[in-house]
C-alpha cells in the first residue's frame, strides 16, 4: 500500500476509473494529468479509512449474529429443561 500513496504523491494525482480501467495485464503506464481522479492524499486516506472501518463494522456484526444464534440456541435448550 505504501506503493500506491508513493505513486500518487510523485505523479501528483491518479486517474479515474472510467479514464482508466483495470486491465488485468503488465504493460506501461498511461497515466494522463487530464483524467485525475484524486489529488489529495488525505482524500484517499479518508476513503481507505471508511473501507475499513466499514470491513471492520461488518465483521462486528457478523460476531454479533454469531452471539445471537448462540443466545437463543441457549434460551431454546433451557425451555427443553425447565418445561
Amino acid at each position: 500500500m505504501d506503493y500506491a500513496y508513493q505513486y500518487i504523491k510523485e505523479n501528483n494525482g491518479i486517474d479515474t476509473e472510467t479514464s482508466y480501467p483495470y486491465q488485468a495485464s503488465d504493460g506501461k503506464c498511461r497515466y494522463d494529468r487530464k483524467n485525475t481522479g484524486a489529488t489529495d492524499i488525505v482524500s484517499i486516506s479518508l476513503l481507505l479509512f471508511l473501507f475499513k472501518f466499514t470491513l471492520c463494522l461488518s465483521r462486528v456484526l457478523l460476531i454479533f449474529k454469531d452471539i445471537m444464534k448462540l443466545i437463543y440456541k441457549l434460551l431454546l435448550l433451557q425451555l427443553v429443561l425447565f418445561q
